[in-house]
């Protein structure tokens, strides 16, 4: 006769098919769930708080809507496609939809801005260029750190005006390219650089939809470094809204694709095998998403080379200008509490070494010191994603910036010293 199994063997076997089965209900239930709250777009690609999780179709579709919605509203636009920066803000327009975004006569934010291109005698005239956390984006004029920056200076006895130049989705070779274009025929006595992180990415990058999903009807001009890493500008000018679904479908039909870095990469894909599973692919996602981020702000990289070379092209043409030139650092919500549990920036050689090349006034300290233990949303806008600034936030970049250059008068005394034709 066969011995019969133990009974602890068979408690063990039990034990291991509860657990099993346990394991399997709770992995349907969660994807049933994370279903429930997650969205498909137009191309049947399922996003989770606005994030594609896995791309399983081209955006041909949602592409094709946004170019249909900016055509749409031609005359009530407050951006539009300039061949040269890809896109820019509509000259005199406004928008109120929560948050008033108002442009002067040039393009420029803010209703009271001057558009006189020399300075008044006597006035520290600052230009800021940015990407949406110098534009201000999801915050009243009045509560932007260009605005608080005005009006700290002019309370310290010096007579100062800001010209914002900043825009949203700007890359740090947009606003380079700003300046040349348009921003140094104001004239300033001194440029600030908003130097938001994020941007790094952008610099390797033509078609905003393929890296971000996205669909902004625009695509952007980049640079490339060539064999002695100097500087060249492709893709302008740059595609009309019309030509970027066509150019999605067919990108061998571009001469750029070569070019385009996140068309050849499955960096933000998780992998085929576990594309049904879509909670799979979101936490595939979340666990790579830091350490292939990184890679970019590899100092040896090409997006950090292509970062550090815009950076110093641009210090270069604002000295030539006879402008003082800095920066200031523009931490993310992630990256400020990340600071604030202590952890180090992933970005950090590279910010160092673009201190090197440029004064950075340095403002995460101050937002951690400001926002306290467990309080970092208290400095993030109420309106949008929750990703920009708040008037808590701007105050912070505002204060932080008037006290360097209170610091550094040499600065400040820029505008004794000069004279419009």
């Amino acid at each position: 006769m066969a011995d019969r199994p133990r009974p602890a063997r068979q408690k063990w076997r039990l034990a291991l098919s509860a657990a099993a089965i346990t394991l399997l209900v709770g992995l349907v239930a969660g994807e049933l769930a994370f279903r429930q709250m997650a969205t498909r777009d137009l191309d049947g690609n399922y996003r989770f708080r606005s994030q594609i999780v896995h791309y399983q179709h081209p955006g041909i579709r949602e592409l094709q809507q946004a170019v249909d919605r900016y055509q749409a509203m031609a005359g009530r636009r407050i951006y539009e496609y300039h061949p040269a920066l890809g896109w820019h803000p509509a000259a005199g327009s406004r928008s109120q939809s929560g948050i008033e975004y108002r442009h002067n006569a040039a393009g420029i934010r803010g209703a009271t801005t001057p558009t006189d291109t020399c300075p008044q005698p006597g006035r520290l005239r600052i230009a800021l260029f940015g990407d949406s956390f110098t534009y201000g984006s999801d915050a009243e004029y009045r509560d932007t750190w260009a605005d608080r920056l005005a009006s700290r200076l002019n309370d310290a006895g010096i007579a100062a005006e800001v010209l914002n130049f900043g825009f949203g989705a700007y890359g740090m070779d947009q606003a380079y390219l700003r300046w040349l274009l348009q921003g140094q025929r104001y004239q300033p006595d001194l440029v600030i650089f908003g130097l938001q992180m994020v941007d790094v990415f952008r610099h390797v990058y033509l078609l905003p939809p393929v890296f971000s999903g996205v669909y902004v009807p625009f695509a952007k001009p980049r640079f490339v470094l060539d064999a002695d890493d100097e500087l060249t500008i492709i893709g302008v000018p740059t595609p009309e809204p019309g030509q970027l679904v066509r150019l999605i479908e067919d990108p061998g039909s571009w001469g750029f694709a070569e070019h385009e870095f996140f068309w050849h990469s499955d960096l933000f894909r998780a992998p085929d095998a576990i594309g049904w599973w879509q909670l799979g692919s979101a936490l595939w996602k979340i666990a790579h998403r830091r350490g292939d981020m990184s890679r970019f702000y590899d100092p040896g990289g090409e997006p950090a080379r292509i970062t550090r070379a815009i950076v110093e092209r641009f210090r270069d043409s604002v000295a030539a200008s006879g402008a003082g030139f800095l920066a200031v650092h523009l931490p993310s919500r992630e990256e400020i509490g990340q600071g604030e549990r202590g952890g180090a920036l992933d970005y950090q050689p590279l910010l160092d070494q673009l201190a090197d090349i440029v004064p950075v006034v340095p403002t995460l300290p101050a937002m951690i010191r400001t926002a306290g233990p467990q309080s970092v949303p208290a400095l993030f806008s109420e309106h949008g994603s929750g990703t920009h600034y708040g008037p808590a936030g701007h105050q912070v970049v505002a204060q932080q910036v008037t006290e360097f250059l209170l610091d550094k008068r040499d600065m400040v005394a820029l505008a004794s010293r000069r004279h419009c034709p």
